[in-house]
């Protein structure tokens, strides 16, 4: 792996993230490689550019082009926009589409548009209803809600605990929320409160567990399913000086939600592998189409749940900077 790194990174050097540029590189291809479509939720935060990063390594060893596409926001309406770059890549005749859906019902007919077309796609992070994807590569979203359950479960007595979710939409969120309530409504020691949406907005999340905690003062703990809900409700703790006082499970891993980590402001990440996630979806598009290798239905990219105490084991670091492998 460190020799593969070796190549990564003098790759990266000459790798642009923007958004702009790889919209221009993809419109500008004229060679015979296989050229992919990558079509994330957002393309800002730390989480979809590593899945980026994963998609760049596959991309380099196999010989193949790929653009990175995504909405500016994460807001309500925001499908709109990502059912119109998944018609692009229609209209450009990709040779393959990977996908994660800001809206699982909602993106399935242009889901089922691309198949029509005859281009393969790929699911990531986020799936889209019924048979229409080739694969699905994502964690397996109910059981990490249930391992934030089982988690709050031994930190916590009982109480009331409320979930902050970044939409109400996506399968990964009604997935994680799902796994959640599923698991710790079997404890009667536990009040659940309905989820709130912040639309995927940090200061939206902060705004709304702040007037949460005014009408629910009694508010144990909080379960965070992304990480800027996570963030935001952690900045809502830090204002109020709960930190220490509300238990908190956020999911991700970039620098903001480590710091709130450290200073125990945040006691519990949940924390997947989007770096795998871009490098299986690119490897599994190559094998479909040159080598007639159809991908497992569903690539469970796995999950680690971070605390303090094993924040700086060699498996937790890997996992938060997979680029240091």
């Amino acid at each position: 792996m460190k020799k593969i790194l070796l190549i990564f990174l003098t790759v990266l050097m000459l790798f642009s993230c923007k958004k702009e540029e790889s919209s221009e590189n993809s419109q500008s291809q004229t060679s015979d490689r296989l050229l992919f479509a990558v079509i994330a939720m957002t393309f800002k935060n730390d989480y979809w550019q590593k899945v980026n990063y994963g998609c760049n390594l596959a991309s380099f060893e196999l010989g193949v082009d790929y653009y990175f596409d995504g909405m500016e926001a994460h807001t309500s309406d925001a499908y709109i926009e990502q059912i119109a770059l998944v018609q692009r890549a229609i209209d450009m005749n990709v040779d393959g589409i990977m996908l994660s859906a800001i809206d699982k019902a909602k993106l399935t007919p242009i889901a089922e548009a691309a198949k029509n077309a005859k281009i393969p796609l790929i699911t990531f992070d986020s799936g889209v209803e019924g048979d229409v994807a080739l694969s699905s590569i994502a964690t397996d979203n109910i059981n990490a809600g249930a391992m934030a359950a089982s988690q709050m479960k031994q930190a916590v007595s009982g109480g009331t605990v409320a979930v902050i979710a970044n939409d109400l939409t996506s399968q990964t969120t009604t997935e994680r929320v799902q796994g959640f309530m599923n698991s710790l409504s079997e404890d009667k020691r536990f009040l659940l409160l309905d989820a709130i949406s912040c639309n995927g907005q940090i200061s939206e999340a902060e705004v709304k567990f702040k007037q949460l905690y005014e009408a629910n003062p009694e508010l144990r703990a909080v379960f965070c399913t992304n990480s800027e809900s996570a963030i935001g409700v952690a900045n809502a703790i830090q204002s109020l000086n709960k930190a220490g006082e509300i238990y908190v499970i956020g999911f991700d891993s970039p620098p903001e939600e480590i710091n709130f980590l450290e200073q125990n402001v945040i006691q519990g990440l949940i924390i997947q592998n989007p770096f795998l996630m871009g490098y299986n979806g690119i490897s599994s598009l190559y094998n479909y189409i040159v080598n007639n290798v159809t991908p497992p239905k569903i690539i469970d990219t796995g999950v680690i749940f971070v605390t303090r105490d094993n924040l700086n084991d060699p498996n937790v670091i890997e996992a938060i900077y997979p680029l240091k492998k």
